[in-house]
């Protein structure tokens, strides 16, 4: 089996980054592995992927050539915001690609991505198919910009069923699994495939 590990590094080091690496490094002990990673980038070209977030065509076309040329069975993705986007999971899925997603943090439920706003816990939109009042609050980065285009790129691929493409989603606890499952925003069938790390 050939996996393809794809990454998107944000400006500054985090912990995905790190699980990132650490799980490429314990496959390669065992299997092929291919890495393709992207980098947020500050100035004018940070400015043209926060744009492109919603429908990236550069990175999903980059990823589908590089798991053809490496002839992968599954491709790994950790993290999509921004400089990748959720479309290379709709060409992926064209092309006959099975896909796995780490979810490292609750963006896929609501663009704060800590369900932590204004120090204190925020599961109002958990329930809701967009997330006004997380937009309202400016719960990304405290940017009412930044909150609505994450969120308006996440419903959109709802409405597109993008996120039922991914063929399992590896979470890592049960409390995050649960949040899923209650959640209205099409991921159910992948969803209940969720395996805890």
């Amino acid at each position: 089996m050939r996996i393809l590990v794809v990454h998107n590094y944000y400006q500054h080091k985090g912990g995905e980054d790190v699980v990132f690496r650490q799980e490429v490094e314990a496959l390669q002990q065992i299997m092929p592995i291919e890495t393709l990673t992207f980098q947020n980038r500050k100035g004018f070209a940070g400015l043209l992927q926060f744009a492109l977030y919603p429908w990236n065509p550069f990175a999903a076309r980059k990823i589908v050539r590089k798991a053809k040329e490496c002839g992968a069975d599954i491709v790994h993705f950790h993290n999509l915001h921004y400089a990748i986007g959720p479309l290379a999971i709709r060409h992926l899925h064209k092309a006959g690609f099975k896909t796995i997603q780490t979810l490292h943090n609750h963006r896929l439920l609501d663009p704060s991505a800590t369900l932590f706003v204004r120090n204190k816990v925020f599961l109002d939109t958990i329930e809701r198919v967009f997330p006004w009042k997380s937009v309202w609050q400016k719960s990304l980065d405290n940017s009412l910009l930044k909150t609505f285009w994450t969120a308006w790129t996440y419903y959109i691929h709802h409405k597109l069923n993008t996120w039922k493409m991914v063929d399992r989603y590896l979470v890592f606890s049960q409390f995050m699994k649960s949040l899923i499952l209650r959640s209205p925003k099409n991921i159910q069938r992948s969803a209940n495939n969720c395996k805890n790390e």
